[in-house]
């Protein structure tokens, strides 16, 4: 039989359960079991100094109920005027976790260790849980807590003693936290830091310990914790020993290394205002460390989540002293996606990591990455994620740290589990699609044209990918007029006219193909058939009869599109597509889909936008005819 008093009171495996005055009752005897309780003290506990006048009787009743639960008559025993539980070593979790302390007082560094830990781990939560409230316990309640505070010192001085120093980090400041005025605890969190390269945090926890002890105790700190601090102004690690320390670091370890991996960023980067403040907020305003934070940046492609990213992370770059890691996941590219082990090992390494101490596994390399940058601030920007499921093992563990995801999907699974915020971008403002031309084409050529610049901004659909598309070709033209490339755009086919020579990435339907090489078939298809019709906007019924598919099955493939950022919501169920993507997809249809197909699609929803405004009921809240009637009538 099991008995456990650290945490909730508990007996047997699965535990026995008790109503509370027999509970109370077992709970008082195993404080001192093996020995004999007297009535008196046991009534004192189970009703305190006034006890009703059944109380002699009523605890018979409660101890006979206790031993039908533990299906044990000779476990509880009546001795002169008391009774008396009987535990054979090793069935109740407090003795074995004071013999546990007990052995690892003589032993040596490592086994202590090993023996601190298993002792530790006995305790479930506060000793006697569920009946804190009863005076009777309190002492022995508090006299275990001590010893487990105690015990958890001997472990942290353990750890340290083989060089540990990294992985009781954030252990360490949780317990600090939880007992701010122990000065060995302080000691430790001291060393500790000190040893992962951390020099100033090490002094400032002394600061924040003496001016805690002056304001709430009114004495200095003590003469070991003075002692430590002024052998760590000299670099005289001998004062581990002060500390109860034994043993030093098994080889010197270099101090971590402090990446400074973003991207430059992107020349003439223009607006954003409202996204830059959403990411602002993830920031405490009094310049603190923030708690772990992770933000991701979705939007449609070419829309500048790199850019934006990037920009914003240079910006807040000084927040986070120990570095900024950065990694492209490749979720949308020709390449194969990154995957989780290849970006691990990428971050131990720049962490200053050897390589053959790098784990071959991702769930023990994204461990080790979690334990390296414990208690750090550290900046990391994972670029062009592909889901939440290749971003998950990349994120640290503890507060510190900030996370910023760019991707074309909505990572709706990195805001439910692990409470990401988002920030989704559209396209460029006309203020800020002009100011982008500026910045590349310098005001003088822009003055020159503004009607121009303004169809062309229209044209690229004030995407940032187009128009960086567009200004490098006026940049490479000097003597071409901004209307004279405007027509070329008009007349021909931006698709094609919208890219780089050279530059297979830099081109507007090489970045549309990536994003929709990743849909499945029913997708595909349709997204082809909305870019057939020239409405501006549509509602599932619409798409459904275009596609001559049932409301429902629409609907799943509308939200695929709506995950890669194909697609945008314009409110009110209704949904439309950006005029650069609504031409890819026409001149996709047009190569996979029949001719006959085709106007089969045009056909239905025409005869079904004119039947249903027939009627005299539009088809949706507000509606006022389609803008685009001339062309509306060329559909069939």
């Amino acid at each position: 039989m099991d008995f456990r008093v650290l945490g909730p009171v508990e007996a047997g495996s699965p535990a026995t359960r008790l109503p509370p005055k027999p509970l109370l009752l077992l709970a008082t005897l195993l404080c001192e079991a093996n020995t004999r309780v007297g009535h008196h003290r046991l009534v004192e506990a189970l009703w305190g100094a006034r006890p009703p006048e059944s109380a002699a009787s009523s605890m018979r009743i409660y101890v006979s109920q206790v031993r039908q639960a533990l299906r044990d008559d000779s476990r509880i025993v009546a001795e002169r005027g008391g009774y008396r539980i009987r535990i054979d070593p090793g069935e109740l979790d407090s003795h074995e976790f004071e013999e546990l302390v007990r052995q690892a007082a003589s032993a040596d560094t490592a086994t202590a260790g090993r023996l601190l830990g298993r002792a530790l781990r006995l305790w479930r939560g506060p000793a006697f849980a569920d009946l804190e409230h009863h005076g009777s316990l309190s002492a022995t309640a508090v006299r275990l807590e001590e010893l487990r505070v105690s015990a958890t010192e001997q472990w942290v001085a353990a750890e340290l003693g083989q060089g540990r120093h990294r992985e009781v980090l954030t252990e360490l400041q949780t317990l600090v936290r939880a007992h701010p005025l122990r000065e060995r605890l302080c000691g430790l969190l001291m060393l500790a830091l000190y040893r992962s390269g951390r020099q100033a945090e090490a002094l400032e926890a002394y600061g924040r310990t003496g001016a805690l002890l002056a304001e709430e105790l009114g004495v200095d700190p003590g003469a070991e914790l003075r002692r430590v601090y002024e052998g760590l102004l000299r670099g005289d690690e001998g004062v581990a020993a002060d500390l109860g320390v034994r043993g030093s670091l098994p080889a010197p370890v270099p101090a971590l290394a402090v990446p400074r991996e973003l991207p430059a960023p992107v020349p003439g980067f223009t607006g954003r205002q409202a996204a830059l403040a959403a990411l602002d907020r993830l920031l405490p305003g009094d310049g603190a460390s923030p708690p772990m934070a992770i933000s991701a940046i979705a939007g449609a492609v070419g829309v500048g989540k790199t850019a934006l990213a990037v920009h914003w992370a240079h910006r807040i770059a000084g927040r986070f002293p120990d570095g900024q890691l950065y990694v492209n996941l490749r979720g949308y590219e020709r390449a194969l996606p990154m995957r989780p082990l290849d970006a691990l090992a990428g971050f131990l390494l720049a962490l200053g990591v050897p390589r053959e101490s790098i784990p071959g596994e991702v769930e023990s390399a994204a461990a080790r990455f979690r334990s390296v940058v414990a208690g750090r601030r550290i900046l990391v920007l994972l670029d062009n994620a592909g889901s939440a499921d290749q971003v998950r093992p990349l994120l640290p563990g503890t507060p510190g740290c900030l996370v910023l995801v760019t991707s074309r999907d909505r990572l709706t699974g990195l805001l439910a589990r692990e409470g990401a915020s988002r920030v989704t971008l559209g396209v460029l403002s006309q203020d800020g699609a002009r100011a982008l031309l500026t910045e590349v084409l310098g005001p003088s050529r822009v003055e020159a044209e503004p009607g121009a610049t303004a169809e062309l901004a229209e044209l690229c659909g004030r995407l940032p990918l187009a128009l960086r598309i567009a200004t490098a070709y006026l940049f490479d033209h000097p003597g071409q007029t901004i209307a004279d490339y405007v027509h070329t755009l008009r007349t021909g086919d931006p698709m094609t006219a919208l890219a780089i020579s050279g530059e297979p990435d830099a081109a507007v339907r090489a970045a549309f193909d990536l994003s929709y090489g990743t849909l499945d078939p029913a997708a595909r298809r349709v997204f082809r058939l909305l870019g057939l019709v020239p409405c501006d906007d549509f509602d599932l019924r619409g798409a459904g009869v275009l596609a001559g598919m049932a409301e429902q099955e629409v609907a799943g493939a509308v939200d695929r599109l709506a995950d890669a950022h194909l697609i945008e919501w314009h409110g009110g169920g209704r949904f439309g597509l950006h005029d650069l993507l609504r031409r890819y997809a026409g001149g996709l249809a047009r190569q996979e889909d029949g001719e006959a197909e085709r106007a089969a699609a045009r056909r239905r929803l025409f005869t079904w936008t004119r039947d249903i405004t027939s009627t005299g009921a539009p088809p949706y809240p507000g509606y006022a005819g389609c803008p685009r009637s001339t062309a509306c009538r060329q559909w069939t």
